[in-house]
């Protein structure tokens, strides 16, 4: 499915769906529909006129899915959903640049139902997708700005391939999980490049899709190695100190990790595999856990991102289930919820990323909406800012939120400057917003 949906030639997408067919046929294991992903590369804006009816005589009906992971199953269409979305986008893209707009398929064949199956009717409908069409707020003019971009897509130095997360050692320098070339990057805030390390693989300084960085006190540098379910510490030059966590369900154990960050001598993680936090010590040592699977007050469908306020209070974002949760972060006690389904202010779709500056100004990225949506320290909405595209100040599927700097300007305002990871434009924008 992966290397379909990367396919730009026509025949060999329609290969390629053949292929899929048969493969789905000879699988085995838990039930599962794939007719969603199929529907939504159907009528999504990407896909000819003339290819449409070749694509509609193909068949997935009911498909089984391999046993080796039951209990993630509903992620993985999940994660393909959120895949084929991109996939579109591109093509609509290169047919933009490159073909008349005749060739274009019309919007209203957009489906406005696709939903995964899941357990219950109740999860089933909060995974509908939002119509793209609904209007979306802006910031006030001035109040947000793109200043400028780190990077494009590439496997050379300085270059990314879906950067997803990020943090700042003490001398400015940024350091970027390169999630799909394996491998993580620091450059200095100019996008100057310093250094790398890493590369594919399950051992020592090597990676499967790094999902997020965070820095301690001490200036090392915590990779989440998220498709290793572990955490690998470094030093600011690149040094291999030590690993945290295994694969697992039992306590400091993970499944597919989303998130980390540092607060104090704490070390929280977004546990998405097992829909829960953990909260863990310096060198690896467990502390305590909170949230299991569901949609009720201190639940998660696949936490991931986390950030902590001065205050000590911790921001999940719970991402299928569109809002974002505040617990103490001492003892995981539930404290409120903000957020829910869709484009309106204030509203959310994915909810992949988010940060707290020292005033407790909330940042959320979001996956579904392909922009960045700004509350106060009680989740009460102020403003947002971007929209989808690959201009300055536009995203695709932005997936990673660090502030960098603040400064008062003046006795009421403060200068907030912050890098977001671009994801499927494969760069870093750098915003200033004025609170």
């Amino acid at each position: 499915i992966d290397s379909l949906l990367q396919t730009v030639d026509d025949t060999a997408f329609l290969q390629g769906l053949s292929e899929l067919q048969t493969d789905i046929t000879e699988c085995n294991g838990a039930q599962g529909n794939l007719n969603p992903i199929l529907n939504w590369i159907v009528f999504t804006p990407n896909i000819p006129d003339t290819l449409a009816p070749q694509i509609d005589c193909l068949d997935l009906g009911e498909v089984k899915l391999t046993k080796e992971e039951p209990q993630d199953t509903d992620s993985i269409l999940n994660s393909r959903v959120n895949t084929a979305r991109v996939s579109a986008r591109r093509r609509r893209t290169r047919n933009n640049n490159n073909q008349d707009e005749d060739v274009h398929v019309n919007l209203e064949r957009v489906p406005r139902d696709v939903t995964i199956r899941y357990p219950n009717q109740q999860q089933q409908q909060q995974e509908q997708q939002p119509p793209r069409t609904l209007p979306r707020p802006m910031a006030s003019p001035g109040r947000i700005r793109a200043v400028h971009q780190i990077g494009s897509c590439g496997t050379s130095l300085g270059d990314f391939f879906h950067p997803c997360g990020m943090g700042q050692l003490a001398n400015g320098n940024l350091v970027v999980a390169d999630q799909r070339n394996n491998r993580v990057q620091i450059l200095e805030e100019n996008g100057n490049f310093v250094q790398i390390f890493g590369n594919e693989g399950n051992g020592i300084r090597e990676f499967r899709a790094p999902g997020d960085i965070a820095v301690d006190g001490q200036d090392n540098i915590f990779v989440l190695d998220t498709r290793n379910d572990r955490i690998q510490v470094f030093t600011s030059e690149g040094r291999f100190k030590r690993i945290i966590g295994c694969s697992g369900t039992g306590q400091g154990q993970f499944i597919k990790p989303q998130a980390i960050t540092i607060a104090g001598e704490c070390v929280v993680v977004a546990d998405s595999g097992n829909n829960r936090v953990q909260v863990l010590s310096l060198d690896g040592r467990f502390s305590h856990t909170f949230g299991r699977e569901g949609t009720g007050e201190g639940e998660f469908m696949e936490p991931c991102g986390v950030a902590v306020s001065p205050t000590g209070d911790l921001f999940v974002c719970d991402h299928h289930n569109h809002r974002v949760q505040i617990f103490r972060l001492s003892n995981g006690h539930f404290v409120s919820t903000f957020g829910s389904f869709g484009s309106d202010a204030g509203q959310m779709s994915y909810p992949s990323s988010i940060a707290v500056d020292v005033a407790g100004t909330v940042l959320v990225t979001e996956y579904g909406n392909d922009r960045l949506s700004v509350f106060d320290s009680f989740g009460r909405f102020k403003m947002c800012f971007g929209e989808e595209g690959n201009d300055l100040g536009q995203f695709l599927s932005p997936n990673g939120v660090s502030v960098c700097s603040q400064e008062s300007n003046n006795a009421r305002n403060r200068n907030v400057k912050f890098y977001v990871c671009d994801a499927w434009n494969h760069r870093l924008q750098m915003l200033e917003m004025i609170v």
